[in-house]
């Protein structure tokens, strides 16, 4: 299951057929396409500049170090995006699968899998480790960059000169199928990063980057080509000295992922570390992909700083592993791992970096959250990101033990639900003193410096200690009903079935009728309470076989009745 080597760039008519409009029709959890990302330049201007801690048990899979370290990252949709594919350098891995069996099958944010007074000790719950191990093509010893596309998911390989893309379908994470490959011999050396997404057309896009990613060849599959037996050609390729707008600056980028926006625009985003912003700095970097007549052009529209440092030290490096990622409600997530497993227990450490504010509403206490930033104005430091569903992983009456935190707060973000609060308190130990409440209107607020006399919080900077959710009073129970009118109308008693041995009183009116009495001729009367609006009752009796059997509803008239004039009804058995 081959896909085609390339024989020489196609320019022109051919590259340009369906531009590289991207497929916006499909869903989260499509099988061969992704989502497009809602207000995409705007969620990554507001990715949060320090990321949630995350991590993962190595399981069964061989020890990683900084020379057969991490490479790419891919969160699945498969499972309910409960899983990772995870490539590495080395010659008998590829790539491994991590369950993420801790988070939940909503899609959307992971949240932060090592809470603890102090997170970054914290090691990650059992669950969330290596599952599987992919072993690597003979003669391979480097896997670069990873994307997934629905179900499938493409991988570089490289040794030497020679490089590949490795085609797997995962929809079953366990039990990874490989479907193809297509040998990258265009005369660029190396297949660090691999990028894929659907067109509009029904063709996908496939960018392999060579070494640094300096160099980006740009494939296009078949007409009809399906990625259970993928066919692509080579058709142009791509030089750094070709980027236009922004800084110019074209990272040496581990990865590089394709997300469009709900207009079909496609869009690269690669994360790296250089020095730009000063030793080690991570940053990822936005790109829009253009179309003239016979080369794709690439256009700079953004760069973010972002930070892996924590209190207890690095938690990614954005040179190691990194991707992005689009949730069910076309958020826009990034992952970034650490070259190694140097993590607590010997596990892999990992940030999720979200947009803030994360989501544009909150109807449920349930989807309640809260940050506090250590500085005003939000960027630039480290925060904590306080949600009501995991209230309980550590003691939020003691900032002492909340990350060290204590008397730190000087500006947060929340969003709670209507009638709900979140209260600050200026002294721990029962949360005492001054309090303010960060008040819940069912959508996002923020106050950007608690020490001014403006906002939510006012003159309460650095003065936090303790804080407590205040949840919305249980809504008042329903007032019971009145009761029902009486209907309208009169009753009217009928014998509506007659047998030897018994017989039914039926009130087939409009009303209940009260107290009555049923005479059977020759046998005696048979009291009734009353009887509702279509409601009927059945006695039994004793009389010869050869008499006149007869029965007289309400025979002494004391129902007033619709119809005084059906009362009775009469037969004669044959015996």
């Amino acid at each position: 299951m081959a896909a085609s080597a390339p024989t020489g760039a196609r320019t022109g008519a051919d590259a340009a057929q369906g531009g590289f409009a991207a497929d916006v029709s499909c869903q989260w959890r499509a099988r061969d396409c992704n989502p497009p990302v809602r207000a995409l330049k705007s969620q990554f201007r507001r990715l949060r500049d320090h990321g949630d801690l995350l991590g993962f048990r190595m399981g069964p899979a061989p020890d990683v170090n900084m020379s057969k370290h991490w490479q790419g990252v891919q969160r699945l949709t498969a499972n309910q995006g409960r899983f990772l594919a995870v490539s590495r350098s080395g010659k008998n891995v590829s790539f491994v699968v991590v369950a993420m069996a801790s988070r939940d099958g909503s899609g959307e944010r992971f949240r932060s899998n090592r809470i603890a007074a102090r997170s970054a000790q914290r090691r990650p719950p059992a669950g969330d480790r290596v599952v599987e191990v992919v072993r690597s093509d003979p003669g391979f010893d480097h896997s670069g960059g990873i994307q997934s596309v629905g179900q499938f998911v493409v991988v570089g390989l490289e040794e030497g000169s020679r490089s590949r893309v490795v085609f797997w379908d995962l929809a079953d994470p366990r039990r990874p199928r490989r479907t193809g490959m297509l040998p990258h011999a265009t005369g660029v050396k190396g297949a660090g990063t691999v990028s894929i997404a659907k067109l509009r057309d029904g063709r996908y896009l496939l960018i392999v980057g060579g070494a640094n990613a300096n160099t980006l060849d740009f494939y296009l599959s078949r007409a009809g080509t399906d990625l259970t037996n993928p066919r692509f050609d080579h058709v142009s390729t791509w030089r750094e000295s070709e980027l236009v707008g922004g800084d110019s600056e074209f990272g040496n980028y581990q990865n590089l992922g394709l997300v469009a926006d709900p207009g079909g625009t496609l869009y690269l985003i690669g994360t790296h570390r250089n020095a730009a912003g000063g030793p080690g700095s991570d940053f990822a970097d936005l790109f829009r992909l253009e179309r003239t007549p016979r080369t794709p052009r690439i256009r700079k529209i953004a760069s973010r700083h972002l930070y892996c440092g924590s209190p207890g030290g690095a938690q990614c490096n954005l040179d190691a592993a990194g991707v992005v990622y689009v949730t069910p409600s076309g958020g826009l997530m990034l992952y970034g791992t650490e070259h190694d497993n140097d993590g607590p227990g010997g596990s892999v450490k990992a940030e999720e970096f979200r947009p803030a504010p994360h989501r544009s509403s909150c109807t449920s206490i349930l989807d309640s959250w809260v940050e506090l930033y250590d500085d005003t104005g939000f960027d630039g430091d480290r925060g904590v990101m306080i949600d009501y569903l995991d209230r309980g992983l550590r003691d939020y009456e003691n900032y002492d033990r909340v990350e060290g935190f204590e008397d730190k707060s000087s500006a947060a973000r929340w969003c709670l639900p209507s009638g709900a609060r979140y209260r600050l308190f200026r002294h721990k130990s029962g949360c005492r003193g001054r309090s303010v409440d960060l008040i819940g209107t069912g959508f996002p607020a923020r106050d950007p410096k608690f020490g001014d006399g403006s906002g939510a919080v006012r003159r309460f900077n650095d003065e936090v200690s303790c804080s407590r959710w205040i949840e919305p009073p249980p809504s008042p129970p329903s007032p019971t009903p009145p009761p029902p009118s009486p209907p309208t109308g009169k009753p009217d008693l009928v014998i509506s079935n007659f047998t030897l041995g018994e017989f039914t009183v039926r009130n087939q009116g409009a009303a209940p009728a009260s107290a009555f009495t049923v005479t059977l001729a020759e046998v005696g009367d048979f009291a009734f309470p009353g009887l509702a609006a279509g409601a009927s009752q059945t006695r039994t009796y004793s009389l010869a076989c050869e008499a006149t059997h007869q029965a007289t509803a309400d025979s002494r008239s004391r129902v007033d009745e619709s119809d005084e004039t059906n009362n009775v009804a009469a037969f004669i058995p044959i015996c």
